[in-house]
């Protein structure tokens, strides 16, 4: 049987987040930060990674160094780390439950955005390698706003190029501080996909 989401009759387009939302890029994210941070003598973990997700990778990492009092310079890390992500991209895929939300609700006519705290065209690439471009007509990413989530703009970006009131949008997130930027954007609901029976949960605590 396959999942059906209500989305509500309300709803005239679907935002989502992207990593840990739309595609199943943590793991790979994962691997990206602890080997750039290991080569830096800085430790980073799974719990490191749950604990600062939706933040913009810049910030994880300053973060990190000054947590660990380390003389390590982030953006040299950062860069390093975007390195390492490239090579290991292809491993992408989507997360099946919401990816499959998105074909339905683009079969239904709805419009569709991916907002998130990649870059854009980090997100162009993975939306690409997961075979999902098709179905998004809106990217924002990181560099396309001033004010990153837990601030709204994000949301309220793709909205308004969707040319739909936040109050006939429905977002999807897998972190906490997206959950927040959507409560901040007013949209019509805010869908905590970790909460989804078939998500691929990436991080178990200890």
């Amino acid at each position: 049987t396959k999942m059906t989401f209500d989305w509500g009759k309300e709803a005239k387009g679907l935002v989502f987040d992207m990593d840990g939302t739309l595609v199943d890029s943590m793991p790979v994210h994962l691997i990206a930060y602890t080997k750039a941070a290991e080569e830096f003598q800085l430790k980073f973990t799974a719990e490191a990674m749950q604990r600062l997700s939706g933040r913009p990778s810049l910030e994880v990492i300053r973060t990190l160094v000054e947590e660990q009092r380390a003389d390590a310079d982030p953006i040299q890390i950062n860069e390093r780390r975007k390195k390492l992500f490239k090579e290991l991209e292809v491993q992408l895929k989507p997360i099946e439950c919401v990816a499959q939300i998105a074909k339905d609700a683009h079969a239904a006519g709805l419009k569709i955005a991916v907002a998130s705290g990649s870059t854009h065209q980090a997100v162009v690439d993975a939306l690409e390698i997961c075979k999902l471009s098709s179905l998004v007509d809106v990217v924002v990413g990181a560099d396309d706003v001033t004010h990153p989530k837990p601030h709204p703009e994000t949301f309220l970006k793709a909205a308004e190029l969707l040319q739909l009131d936040p109050s006939v949008c429905v977002g999807f997130e897998d972190a906490e501080l997206g959950m927040e930027a959507l409560k901040a954007a007013e949209y019509h609901r805010a869908v905590d996909v970790t909460k989804f029976a078939s998500y691929p949960h990436w991080y178990t605590p200890q």
